[in-house]
């Protein structure tokens, strides 16, 4: 996992210099948070692997630092949304990557972290964004972003009553 979130973080290093005023580069920002959604959406349906790897007689082999996926959710939009708040189209994108991976985010505490970061990038955008129809625009995808994580939370909840009534 600290190979997923050395790449997130190259990603990120090359979307953050592309938000300052001289470059003016957003076609390169929405690329990379595009891709940034693409490998959450890869990872949110994946167990997390153990930080501790034991041998087939549970010796202790290996110790490792847990990453956390809401760490890697973290890692890959804090500093984009930080330095995007002010682009209308970074804003709304980040918003649309955040909808397109709840339906991948499997446990609750992958779609907590999600629906953590929508709500910062919605905040942000209140402060960062002065048209007005840019921030109803926000508010839409806002809004689709909670939707889906709650479409995700429905079908949890469903599928813990399917597992209880079977048992």
């Amino acid at each position: 996992m600290k190979d997923v979130d050395f790449a997130l973080k190259q990603l990120v290093e090359v979307a953050v210099p592309a938000l300052s005023a001289g470059s003016n580069d957003p076609y390169t920002d929405l690329a990379r948070v595009d891709r940034l959604g693409a490998a959450l959406s890869l990872l949110a349906h994946r167990k997390t692997p153990a930080a501790n790897r034991v041998h087939k007689h549970h010796t202790l082999r290996l110790q490792m630092s847990a990453v956390r996926f809401a760490d890697l959710v973290n890692v890959a939009f804090n500093q984009i949304r930080q330095y995007g708040r002010g682009s209308a189209a970074v804003t709304m994108r980040m918003l649309e990557s955040i909808a397109a991976i709840a339906p991948f985010a499997a446990a609750e505490k992958k779609c907590e972290a999600l629906e953590r970061q929508a709500q910062m990038i919605h905040r942000g955008s209140r402060e960062g964004l002065r048209e007005a129809n840019d921030r109803a625009d926000v508010d839409r995808r806002f809004s689709r972003a909670l939707m889906a994580l709650e479409a995700g939370e429905r079908t949890r909840r469903g599928a813990a009553a399917k597992y209880l009534r079977s048992a």
